[in-house]
């Protein structure tokens, strides 16, 4: 509640700061976040040279906006150095999320990284947010595949504080299309094994606002917790999309089903979806050759109708 107070005085000051010398409908604040946490890459060199993806883990200093932990998706070349998708989600404990693309080039060892962020949505007080940072990351190679970072971004974002109704939202997901599965090596470097797996899959669903649509993920599971995170894209029939971020866990260990319980922050898209916001909660099955029996249900921003 103290964040959300905080938050709420820090949109107050800036709205009135502008309100007599603008009449733009968002509310402009800094942007100053600091971060820490691991890196693990994956697909590289094994089997996806030069190509390789980027899972990073991260907890947040303390903000007004009261995001607490990041996580971050990068998929990028190693010889050329291009980043050509990149994926942030800041999350706040009171279940806020702010979404963001990124491009750019890797940074070669002791060299910082700077990258800019584009702010594309997000749910709660971020909703329909728009906005850039420069991002600037320190990151060190315990290997050439894993290894600690600190970073930090400074920028600004527009408030956009969308007035849209909310929706039901239910989906079934599981019918799967493909699956590719790469476990994060260390060992050719002499070091233990890491207990991620990075899995890149895709499924058809079928849910309301989308009909039948192709769901595309790229998620990192922890074989110690079973725990997961990971980013998604749902392209409906008629080519509108829907991105956003999800995360939840497997239970039994080793089991084959294995139960599923997760949520999913709907942050934005295309089309119809354009500043689409809303949150998910689902349940299911989901077996180790990609397979998933999953419902999803919740509320999703009233397609098309976004005001601001």
């Amino acid at each position: 509640m103290n964040r959300r107070m905080s938050m709420l005085c820090l949109i107050l000051v800036a709205a009135a700061g502008m309100l007599f010398a603008t009449s733009a409908p968002a509310a402009e604040v800094d942007f100053d976040i600091a971060n820490h946490g691991v890196w693990y890459a994956t697909g590289f060199p094994i089997s996806s040279y030069p190509v390789f993806e980027v899972y990073t883990i991260d907890e947040v200093a303390p903000n007004p906006f009261g995001i607490t932990r990041m996580r971050v998706y990068l998929k990028a070349n190693y010889v050329t150095r291009e980043i050509w998708d990149g994926r942030d989600i800041y999350l706040t404990d009171d279940g806020d999320a702010l979404f963001t693309r990124f491009k750019g080039h890797l940074a070669y060892a002791d060299v910082p990284q700077t990258l800019t962020q584009e702010f594309v949505g997000g749910t709660g007080i971020f909703a329909g947010v728009r906005g850039t940072a420069t991002h600037v990351c320190y990151p060190e190679f315990t290997s050439p595949v894993h290894g600690p970072k600190t970073c930090e971004s400074h920028g600004t974002l527009l408030l956009a504080d969308l007035k849209s109704k909310m929706v039901p939202m239910v989906s079934t997901e599981g019918d799967l299309v493909s699956l590719e599965v790469q476990h994060v090596e260390t060992e050719a470097w002499g070091l233990p094994p890491l207990p991620f797996l990075a899995q890149k899959v895709a499924h058809i669903g079928e849910g309301d606002h989308l009909g039948l649509y192709g769901n595309s993920e790229c998620r990192l599971l922890d074989l110690n917790s079973m725990g997961f995170f990971g980013f998604f894209t749902r392209t409906a029939a008629g080519g509108d999309t829907m991105h956003g971020y999800y995360e939840g866990s497997l239970s039994p260990p080793g089991g084959d089903p294995q139960a599923v319980d997760m949520q999913v922050w709907i942050t934005g898209g295309t089309g119809r979806f354009v500043n689409a916001s809303g949150k998910q909660t689902g349940a299911g099955l989901w077996w180790s050759d990609g397979r998933e029996e999953i419902t999803l249900e919740g509320a999703i921003s009233s397609v098309g109708s976004s005001k601001k």
